[in-house]
């Protein structure tokens, strides 16, 4: 075969086991292995930024890095004490894809010009693919993250939906427990109040598997190694890979549930910490690298679902109140009995009161009995002589009201 006609045809043939490739990794190892078979090499490698991409003669881990650093172009002595082989001749071309990178090729004999120049080519070819499959992956990459953002702003959307429509408390939890789970990659996620006793409680969840032990309302002691511990400490984002805590802890309940990662971000309403958001994966590298920075726009919005259902609550309480005070004035204005006025009060009282206990934990106190005015006549009946007893008026019992009013 005419030496051009080769030159030609191993060109061509190199081409089209490289072009095929999708990563710039596979495109490297197709390079180095086509470069070997047609120039009959006996080591064929690619360097970049002083990194191995790929090579071909060596047993895996056993490259001689530092050697193969050391070889440039342009250095017709360079030699490579191949295993196996012996010391071989070494022939370098660059590749315009990053700088310093070269394609090198080492045998017995040193290659040819026209083999010298074949191998230029194939530099070039290997070149153009690997930085056309670099740009491809900086565009997917963009292109995911776009996409990414818009699952995320869309989600952050759907939970905003719900507290502008002053939905209960509760879906919005389990809303943003989901909505958080799903875009961070988690196998499971928490919203956590925590108590005055260092302990939280669950108030919204969701997983991907049954989470027997961690159901809504449940209480949990905030003990231990963990998010929930770190987050209450700090009051600031975190994350860990270390779950270890007494029963009944959080950590032991991650930990229980085979996580291996976990972020957790801290819930403020009205610049105190209220509680966290917990997110945990099976795997360490589970959760998305951008999954801690999503959690604080979440939060944000379950503290503003809280401070305006305290605020809606709070109202509530003043709108109750008011009504109270507006039946009980009017039965005064009516004239009504005061004993009549003194149960209702208690009533009223009572009503707004948890389980009609005073805020101090005490009992309500009897409701008052009252008969009137009434005044003390001598001889009652069953006493010592010259004993009181208490007589009411002859008057009519609506006058007498009537006037105690004035």
């Amino acid at each position: 075969m005419d030496l051009s006609a080769w030159w030609t045809q191993q060109l061509a043939e190199f081409v089209a086991s490289v072009s095929p490739c999708t990563t710039e990794t596979e495109a490297a190892r197709a390079a180095v292995e086509h470069a070997a078979e047609a120039l009959d090499a006996d080591v064929a490698a690619i360097m970049a930024g002083g990194e191995l991409l790929a090579a071909i003669g060596y047993a895996e881990g056993t490259e001689p890095l530092d050697e193969l650093k050391r070889v440039q172009p342009g250095d017709p002595d360079s030699r490579l004490d191949v295993p196996g082989v012996g010391w071989c001749a070494v022939a370098v071309a660059r590749l315009a894809y990053l700088e310093g990178a070269t394609l090198l090729l080492a045998r017995r004999d040193g290659l040819t010009r026209q083999e010298t120049a074949l191998l230029g080519g194939m530099a070039r070819v290997a070149s153009m693919t690997m930085t056309m499959l670099r740009l491809l992956d900086h565009e997917r990459g963009a292109r995911e993250e776009v996409e990414q953002l818009a699952r995320e702003q869309a989600a952050l959307r759907r939970v905003a939906t719900l507290v502008a429509k002053a939905v209960s408390p509760e879906e919005i939890f389990s809303a943003v427990a989901e909505e958080l789970g799903r875009l961070s990659g988690a196998d499971i996620a928490l919203i956590l109040r925590y108590e005055v006793d260092d302990t939280g409680t669950v108030i919204g969840r969701w997983c991907r598997s049954a989470l027997p032990g961690c159901v809504i309302g449940t209480q949990l002691k905030v003990e231990g190694v963990g998010v929930a511990v770190s987050v209450r400490r700090t009051g600031r984002p975190t994350r860990t890979t270390k779950f270890a805590g007494p029963p009944g802890s959080v950590a032991e309940c991650l930990r229980q549930a085979r996580m291996q990662a976990s972020n957790g971000s801290p819930i403020v309403v009205d610049g105190r910490l209220w509680g966290a958001v917990i997110t945990a994966a099976a795997r360490p590298d589970g959760l998305r690298p951008a999954a801690e920075r999503r959690m604080p726009a979440f939060t944000e919005l379950v503290a503003t679902a809280i401070a305006n259902a305290q605020t809606r609550v709070e109202l509530r309480a003043i709108a109750e109140e008011q009504a109270a005070l507006r039946r009980t004035a009017t039965l005064v204005a009516r004239g009504v009995l005061p004993d009549e006025v003194f149960a209702a009060v208690a009533r009223e009282v009572g009503s707004m009161l948890p389980r009609g206990r005073l805020r101090d934990g005490g009992p309500l106190p009897p409701r008052p009995q009252c008969r009137g005015r009434r005044r003390m006549e001598p001889g009652g009946p069953g006493g010592p002589p010259g004993a009181h007893r208490p007589t009411v008026p002859a008057r009519r019992p609506e006058r007498h009201y009537a006037r105690v009013r004035a």
